[in-house]
């Protein structure tokens, strides 16, 4: 089973078992990804190696409005073939716009 939290760029590996502090529940990648940022993973799916996860409301700058916008983005980020870590293959915006201030 796999997990994700809005407050950790990490994705969390369960065993079926769900048994607590087992060696085979893991971290898969760098919980620090960004430093001063937290992640908004708010879903995940899986798929042949490859995760597609979504962050909620996230600051975009630069558009031809006087305030920011929020949108959601879509990452796919693949395994790497000891599956303890992540690469992100891609990412993109989503065209609705959230209100709110949520992660700058």
């Amino acid at each position: 089973y796999y997990a994700i939290c809005d407050n950790s760029w990490a994705i969390s590996r369960f065993t079926s078992s769900l048994t607590p502090f087992s060696n085979d529940n893991i971290m898969i990648g760098d919980p620090n990804r960004e430093e001063d940022e937290e992640s908004g993973y708010e879903v995940i799916f899986y798929n042949n190696s490859t995760f597609y996860v979504i962050r909620e409301s996230v600051k975009h700058e630069g558009t031809d409005k006087d305030e920011a916008e929020y949108h959601a983005i879509v990452e796919e980020l693949v395994l790497n073939d000891a599956g303890d870590d992540y690469d992100i293959k891609d990412q993109c915006s989503c065209e609705f716009e959230f209100e709110g201030t949520r992660y700058e």
